[in-house]
């Protein structure tokens, strides 16, 4: 068996075999030394003066194994073009047929290696840095020092999320220890949103009439509280607020102060605060506690 190049009809080149992998490439197997021609071809059989097939318009060089090349029909141009994320940092690459002439060329090419690409660039190092940057509409690798800047970047973006989960974690905790409410004369009373406003309302209107008003514990029925039970369960209901209000700005701030990640992890709702953070809070609870010392007093004076 034998192709003859249409460039060149008065040779013939000895082959093995042949086989049509699809309408579009042509694979012939032969010693691939002699088989690079690209011009179109055609088959012949020994002693045969007629080709067993004509295949002028397998032009193009598709493929090329140890002991085969592939030939197409279509002369497709493969551009791989470089990926990057929004600050310039090279992450990849992509194959497709459209020229884009404003983005970074890495290759471009017809044939098999090129419509699929093996991108052996590394783009990320051990330590999660970029290795390359498109700087003036060209590839530059990252230096050491700008890699050291982003891993110094990047710790103080872990402490700050570190920061940002734990004083979430925290907020929700007092919220929920406020809606939860207080004991008050043995009997617990929740202070969810509805119950705030409800007893807000009863409090003020104890104040004005000098009654009793309706109100319940948790899991009881009404009945009716004297202006002064209705006004102490409401003062111990708001200073339960002020006390972990007060406390979770004191453990915030001491949080933002901290340089570690385990030393934010290791932070928990209710630890003791010392320093600043505790005489802070101390000196808060006292001036709440004077209010408190004279409502009371303007309240027994209506109340009475």
């Amino acid at each position: 068996m034998y192709i003859k190049y249409n460039n060149n009809n008065r040779i013939l080149i000895k082959i093995d075999s042949y086989k049509i992998i699809n309408p579009y490439i042509f694979r012939i197997y032969g010693d691939i030394s002699t088989l690079k021609n690209q011009t179109g071809f055609s088959i012949y059989y020994e002693g045969d003066n007629i080709p067993t097939q004509k295949c002028s318009e397998y032009k193009y060089i598709y493929d090329i194994g140890e002991n085969y090349i592939d030939y197409t029909n279509q002369n497709i141009i493969y551009y791989i073009y470089y990926i990057a994320n929004k600050d310039n940092y090279v992450t990849g690459t992509e194959i497709t047929e459209k020229k884009d002439d404003n983005r970074v060329l890495c290759i471009s090419g017809s044939g098999k290696k090129y419509e699929y690409y093996n991108d052996t660039n590394v783009y990320v190092d051990d330590n999660g840095c970029y290795n390359f940057k498109i700087i003036s509409d060209k590839i530059e690798n990252v230096s050491k020092e700008e890699k050291e800047m982003i891993l110094k970047q990047k710790e103080i973006d872990k402490l700050i999320q570190a920061k940002n989960v734990k004083i979430s974690e925290l907020t929700e905790t007092c919220e929920n220890i406020i809606l939860n409410g207080v004991y008050y004369n043995g009997k617990h009373y929740a202070y969810n949103y509805s119950d705030q406003n409800n007893i807000s309302n009863l409090v003020q209107m104890a104040k004005t009439t000098g009654m009793d008003v309706p109100y319940h514990a948790d899991g009881e029925l009404c009945h009716l509280y004297s202006p002064a039970d209705i006004y102490a369960i409401y003062i111990t209901e708001e200073m339960n607020v002020t006390q972990n209000t007060t406390y979770l700005n004191q453990l915030k701030a001491y949080v933002n102060t901290l340089k570690d990640i385990d030393s934010v992890n290791n932070i928990a709702y209710g630890q003791e605060l010392t320093g600043e953070y505790l005489k802070n809070l101390n000196n808060i609870m006292e001036h709440s506690q004077k209010i408190i010392e004279v409502l009371n007093a303007e309240t027994f004076k209506i109340t009475q």
